[in-house]
């Protein structure tokens, strides 16, 4: 498994002038104090940079040679999640020292391990964007799977917009919702939407190795 970190770094490096573009983009809006923004912004960026690593294996059948090599097709799924959560929580923590440092100096009072904390939400985003694009991207390829996303994504938005229709119908006071959900503990609503967010990643790692072995080459 070794090798096929060594292969993502090696592709995810091929993009080092966008990568550079991101982080200036990111330096001029943290200008503005949108440091949660910047952080988050830049964690579910190189995520997303990961998935496109499956497309590069796929390109002019590369896939088809890389299983020639002592690679199953279990551990490239497995590296892939690993590598994009690593990935992922490598730069959330990086950025999240070079914020916490540059504020630091340049405002007053700033409060740290508020402000990591806060950006935490980014590790999530990214987290549910690599479970739902890892397994669409290996069943699809990149062009069909835009349209894919494209189709979930309208579909997702379309049940939220129902729900709260339904809800003003029913008379179902949403924020009275939100105020209990917000009065519950700390430590058991962290546990609830981890252990959540576990079982949604297992579930997808499950399907994108049930993908990969039946995919032929």
């Amino acid at each position: 498994m070794k090798g096929l970190f060594v292969k993502d770094l090696k592709l995810m490096s091929g993009q080092k002038k966008f990568l550079l573009l991101a982080f200036f983009l990111a330096g001029v809006l943290l200008s503005t104090n949108s440091a949660v923004f910047v952080s988050n912004y830049l964690t579910i960026l190189c995520s997303i940079l990961v998935v496109s690593t499956i497309s590069y294996d796929e390109f002019d059948n590369g896939n088809a040679f890389l299983f020639t090599l002592p690679v199953s097709r279990k551990e490239y799924v497995r590296e892939k999640y690993l590598f994009g959560f690593g990935v992922s929580i490598g730069v959330w923590f990086l950025t999240v020292l070079l914020i916490g440092a540059y504020l630091g100096l340049t405002t007053e009072n700033y409060n740290w391990i508020e402000g990591s904390v806060t950006s935490v939400s980014g590790i999530f985003t990214s987290g549910y964007l690599l479970s739902f694009l890892i397994p669409v991207q290996l069943k699809f390829g990149a062009e069909k799977g835009r349209l894919v996303l494209l189709c979930v994504s309208g579909i997702i938005g379309g049940i939220c917009f129902g729900a709260v229709e339904i809800a003003k119908k029913l008379d179902i006071d949403i924020e009275q919702f939100v105020r209990r959900l917000k009065a519950f503990p700390p430590v058991g609503l962290a546990a609830g939407v981890i252990g959540a967010f576990l079982i949604m990643v297992g579930i997808s790692y499950l399907i994108s190795v049930r993908v990969m072995e039946n995919k032929e080459f």
